[in-house]
């Protein structure tokens, strides 16, 4: 007899996410993504974006960055949907860890040149129930 799993949504909870750095859901270069559900659920990705979105936590605005924008445009605004990358790691799982400089993530590079570039990511826990 096979075993049936299906997600059952009891509760969908959004937990603050963790960096060593401190809260947010902008992991720098050199942070790992981390994702925990308390015992039970599981994690549910909901956005994933891996670029140079905006200036922020992990792009300061100084002189160098100004420069490089009149220089390219393009420098800055820059993402890859990587949620299904995300999903395929850590969805469905009760904790996971993405190290934002892998090279699988650099698989996605959208942004010009050798900038360095950050994920921006969100997740839910969801009570999961296993049938038998």
């Amino acid at each position: 007899m096979k075993a049936v799993f299906k997600l059952q949504v009891k509760m969908r909870r959004k937990l603050p996410l963790m960096t060593s750095l401190g809260t947010g859901n902008e992991f720098c270069h050199l942070e790992t993504f981390r994702a925990r559900c308390h015992h039970g659920d599981v994690i549910v990705m909901e956005t994933a974006l891996f670029g140079r979105m905006r200036v922020g936590r992990c792009i300061k605005s100084d002189a160098y960055l100004t420069a490089l924008q009149q220089l390219d445009p393009t420098s800055l605004g820059c993402s890859a949907d990587v949620l299904d990358y995300m999903d395929q790691v850590c969805s469905g799982r009760s904790s996971c860890e993405v190290n934002v400089a892998s090279p699988e993530l650099h698989e996605f590079r959208t942004c010009p040149g050798q900038l360095t570039m950050y994920l921006e990511a969100t997740y839910s826990c969801l009570t999961s129930k296993t049938l038998f």
